[in-house]
């Protein structure tokens, strides 16, 4: 449609020139102006896909095709994934779900091309014109290997992760998990270049890491011991372990939090006699983390500053400085001090 409207501009100029002067053959410049027809593409077959690009450069115009190729084998990536994602997580946890299925879909949807060969270029009104092939058997081996070597990794790492502490997998599932999400996508995209790819031992291994950070997360207990100057900040935890529906007990807990602040006075040299009025304390806190066998698996040291107008204490008990430190974060990643 561009094209033709370019060639109609070109003709009506044409026309208008006529009535005003004489004809002149049109010059060398004018003519190489003029868009040339693009290049033919193949069809995509059982042996390659296929794809046009443009861009400034060789180079720009090859990624260009590369990424009208990875668009249309993502619509069928995409679809593969949620699939694989019903089969995957059945009877889990509800906050594993959610966390394991946002990772999974927002996994780039890029794909690591091989076997790309440039089969015709030319330049085309100002830019560089190409057609290219990928050839499908040289990417179905490389994502074959791919997906075998992620999945060695993940079902080592799996191991040692299982022989951790239940706060210490706490703390480190974002990482496994992440692990497993890359491994999901890596199999979407294997299956959608090679349907008859038998999943079946890749699902397996999902599933059973998804089994196994649910129950986790269902079987974790805590528990909250503070001394007086820690109040305001085991008030904080307790509020977040329960937003991320952890459950709490003082009897049974396997994950037990100890809280110890020592606290200082604090004054400003200021004119500001508002300022000067405030109460200030600084605050050092230590958030140290036991599990069943009452083996430490964390210590955290934090330090806050509090601040009051009405007295020293209410300076100590002041949660700002607190809300600030955990804003962003989840509970387990405050608690280990990530």
């Amino acid at each position: 449609m561009v094209k033709n409207s370019l060639i109609s501009l070109v003709v009506l100029f044409g026309l208008v020139g006529c009535a005003s002067s004489p004809s002149k053959p049109p010059s060398s410049a004018s003519q190489t102006a003029q868009p040339k027809p693009e290049l033919m593409v193949p069809p995509d077959n059982q042996a390659h896909f296929y794809a046009q690009g443009f861009g400034e450069s060789e180079q720009s115009a090859q990624q260009d095709a590369l990424a009208r190729i990875a668009t249309r084998i993502s619509v069928s990536v995409q679809s593969q994934t949620e699939t694989n994602l019903s089969v995957t997580m059945r009877d889990g946890d509800e906050q594993v779900e959610q966390d394991f299925r946002n990772r999974v879909l927002t996994q780039t949807k890029a794909i690591d091309f091989v076997g790309v060969s440039l089969l015709d270029q030319q330049r085309n009104a100002g830019q560089v014109e190409v057609v290219v092939s990928v050839n499908r058997q040289a990417l179905i081996q490389s994502y074959q290997n791919k997906l075998n070597q992620a999945q060695s990794q993940l079902r080592h790492d799996f191991e040692l992760y299982k022989q951790t502490s239940l706060f210490e997998q706490l703390k480190n599932k974002p990482t496994i998990m992440q692990q497993s999400a890359e491994l999901m996508s890596t199999l979407s995209v294997m299956q959608v270049l090679q349907p008859t790819y038998k999943p079946d031992a890749v699902i397996s291994l999902n599933q059973t890491l998804y089994v196994h950070m649910s129950q986790q997360q269902q079987a974790a207990v805590f528990s909250i011991q503070a001394d007086q100057n820690s109040q305001a900040l085991a008030q904080l935890i307790e509020q977040q372990l329960t937003t991320e529906n952890y459950k709490l007990s003082n009897t049974g807990a396997n994950v037990r939090i100890q809280l110890s602040t020592q606290t200082s006075p604090m004054s400003v040299r200021t004119t500001d006699a508002r300022i000067a009025s405030l109460k200030m304390v600084n605050r050092d806190s230590q958030i140290t983390v036991t599990d069943v066998n009452n083996r430490t698996v964390s210590t955290v040291n934090m330090k806050a500053r509090g601040v009051s107008s009405e007295s020293e204490q209410a300076a100590i008990r002041d949660t700002t400085a607190y809300s600030r430190l955990m804003q962003g974060k989840s509970i387990i990643e405050f608690l280990s001090g990530q």
